[in-house]
């Protein structure tokens, strides 16, 4: 009788002892998931900073030649590129850039990353990523969802700081720049009063997050010219699945 009394006290010191390390192994898991920060989120941050000031230049040009830039996409992307170059940015092709952005806006930019020169594992991860904002938002449609994005968009940053898809380790930055405007974008635009709870905000940040692809001069241009392109847009709506394909209407 005493044996097994001393049996299930072992067995249950054993039990709380594998208790207690799977919780030490969960707590562990959890510090290193969010010590793992991605090292450019400095490129969100400053693609927003610019962003303001592209959107004043902006503001103050249509009030002084009395126009709506929105009515003139060719002239707005002339001008928000002049404004960079002015600010020391190299903005050549950026016109041809941007313009190749808007026109594929309805495919919700997939011919964009589809015919970049990137390697075709680090095109399925930026596929994976859009496609979970898009999925996202179509299941909440007309609401405001950022939150449940950016877990999303976060999710996948750590696999790939974790090394678990096989980009090649320069496509990689590229990765986690887009992410990095991604997140910022649908934080700036969630919180602009025009474009707030609904696709429209969405699109936009796709399209700064696409154009950071170009670099940091076209995720800007890409931006505001994105979002003048759809401010006079009322019936904006995101269809499709991940299997067949988004398609954007306005």
């Amino acid at each position: 009788m005493k044996a097994s009394y001393f049996l299930i006290g072992m067995f249950g010191f054993v039990s709380l002892f594998c208790a207690c390390d799977n919780d030490k192994d969960e707590g562990k898991e959890r510090t290193n998931n969010e010590n793992l920060e991605n090292p450019y989120n400095y490129v969100g941050q400053e693609h927003n900073i610019w962003l303001d000031s592209i959107t004043l230049h902006v503001d103050n040009y249509e009030i002084i030649n009395n126009i709506d830039l929105s009515e003139d996409i060719p002239l707005l992307i002339n001008v928000c590129s002049d404004y960079m170059y002015e600010k020391g940015f190299d903005t050549i092709g950026a016109f041809q850039s941007t313009d190749n952005i808007l026109t594929n806006v309805q495919n919700a930019y997939s011919y964009v990353v589809d015919t970049s020169s990137l390697n075709a594992q680090t095109k399925r991860e930026l596929h994976r990523i859009l496609n979970f904002v898009i999925e996202t938002q179509i299941d909440n449609s007309g609401q405001s969802c950022v939150n449940e994005m950016l877990a999303k968009i976060r999710d996948e940053e750590i696999r790939v700081l974790r090394n678990q898809y096989s980009i090649p380790e320069e496509e990689k930055i590229v990765v986690l720049k887009v992410t990095s405007t991604l997140r910022a974008s649908l934080q700036y635009w969630d919180n602009n009063i025009q474009m707030a709870k609904g696709e429209k905000g969405t699109i936009v940040a796709i399209a700064d997050a696409i154009g950071t692809l170009g670099g940091h001069t076209m995720s800007v241009l890409a931006s505001k010219a994105a979002e003048k392109r759809l401010k006079k847009s009322i019936n904006i709506s995101i269809v499709g699945t991940a299997n067949d394909g988004f398609v954007i209407r306005y």
